[in-house]
């Protein structure tokens, strides 16, 4: 499965968003501000492709790569994770210097439920597909792209 992530000035700028991504970790909580697993969190899985995009630079949208979902295992630093939340492909982090570096602005917030940051562990692929804005519907920061049909 494929999807687009829309990574914003709400949260890290684009410096630190890149050099998270590059050191392997795209941060998410597991929980809704509400408490409940999010569907989001259950839905990326091990082997998933995440196109990374940047919005916050005036009049463009940088990409920022393709990224696949690996296991802490597949990581160069497995160390810095813990354990993978049950019905999602989110681990925790267990060394928050892998944040707190590229967050000096403390805008990156631990899942609620958990008391510690999570997030999926991520391998850079290439470059992402083109940005394309309509596939973002409303708020949505992360959607799952739709499959091309197949051509005959």
């Amino acid at each position: 499965m494929e999807w687009a992530y829309k990574a914003t000035v709400k949260q890290v700028d684009r410096a630190g968003t890149v050099m998270l991504a590059n050191r392997g970790l795209l941060c998410r909580p597991v929980h809704e501000k509400t408490g409940v697993i999010s569907d989001l969190s259950r839905a990326v899985a091990i082997g998933d492709v995440i196109h990374m995009y940047y919005t916050g630079v005036p009049g463009k949208t940088p990409e920022i790569g393709s990224f696949e979902v690996i296991t802490k295992e597949k990581h160069p630093k497995p160390e810095l994770f813990g354990d993978l939340f049950p019905e999602t492909s989110l681990y925790t982090v267990l060394d928050e210097s892998l944040i707190r570096e590229v967050d000096i602005q403390g805008r990156y917030e631990e899942d609620r439920v958990l008391n510690q940051y999570t997030g999926w562990i991520i391998r850079k692929l290439g470059p992402a597909k083109p940005y394309d804005a309509k596939v973002f519907r409303g708020q949505s920061v992360l959607v799952r792209l739709e499959p091309l049909p197949d051509s005959e």
